[in-house]
């Protein structure tokens, strides 16, 4: 049991990196679209 959680430990913190470089990319067209229109 205690090996599968680390395991999700390591997914939660990929996933989590993931979400932010989704963030900081999906920021940086939202403000290269603002200054387009």
């Amino acid at each position: 049991m205690s090996h599968k959680k680390s395991i999700n430990k390591r997914l939660a913190a990929s996933r989590v990196s993931t979400d932010a470089a989704k963030e900081a990319t999906s920021s940086k067209t939202s403000t290269q679209s603002k200054a387009k229109h």
